[in-house]
C-alpha cells in the first residue's frame, strides 16, 4: 500500500494508517470520482482515525486521514 506524505499529518504514522485499513471497524464507499473508500478504525494507541484510500494503477493509496475525535 502506498501512502501520500500529506496523509501523515498530526503525527499519524504509516503503520497506524495501514492498521486502520487492515483492522477496520467500518468502511464506506464514497460517492466520488475517482472511487474512494473511507475506513474507520483505531491507531495502535487507541485513537480513533478515519483513513481515505484511493485505488490507483499502482494499487491502493492512502491519500488522507482525519482524527475522528
Amino acid at each position: 500500500m502506498f501512502i501520500i506524505s500529506s496523509a501523515l499529518k498530526h503525527d499519524v504514522t504509516p503503520e497506524d494508517a495501514v492498521l486502520v485499513v487492515d483492522q477496520l471497524i467500518r468502511a464506506f464507499e464514497l460517492q466520488e470520482e475517482p472511487a474512494k473508500t473511507l475506513y474507520l478504525g483505531f491507531s495502535s494507541e487507541g485513537i480513533p482515525l478515519e483513513v481515505v484510500v484511493l485505488e490507483t494503477s499502482k494499487g491502493p493509496t492512502i491519500i488522507r486521514h482525519e482524527n475522528a475525535q
